[in-house]
């Protein structure tokens, strides 16, 4: 993708791009309209696969982590060998107290299509435990 830019295709195997980007550039590109991000990241898709694809993109939508004031653009990282910790953050502790996020989201680690998928496994573990 541009300027360092990953995009993710079919995410939850729906018909949808996610374009991801991080630094600088983010930093700068989270500055600029909706719109015009959106039309980047339609002209980033178009650079790679062809303008048929950037055409058949209909509808886009932008959100920034780094504006987030709570997160200021961070994910998950883990030290080399360390990567079999996630795994043990994601049982939950005394059957009280589940985890979730980008962070124990298997191979969709520090994707926020991660972060949903991990939010529903622990929600639906929490009705199995109340019994709902």
């Amino acid at each position: 993708g541009r300027d360092g830019g990953v995009f993710r295709l079919k995410p939850f195997d729906r018909s949808a791009a996610i374009f991801t980007c991080g630094g600088s550039f983010a930093r700068a590109l989270s500055q600029r309209p909706e719109p015009e991000i959106v039309a980047f990241a339609r002209a980033a898709l178009g650079d790679l696969f062809g303008s048929d694809m950037a055409k058949a993109a209909q509808r886009g939508a932008a959100s920034g982590w780094i504006g987030d004031r709570l997160h200021l653009g961070a994910f998950a990282t883990v030290k080399p060998g360390k990567a079999k910790a996630r795994a043990v953050l994601a049982q939950p502790l005394g059957e009280r107290l589940w985890f979730a996020g980008e962070a124990l989201a298997g191979r969709r680690a520090q994707t926020l299509d991660g972060a949903r998928l991990s939010g529903e496994v622990a929600a639906d573990a929490v009705a199995d435990q109340l019994g709902v």
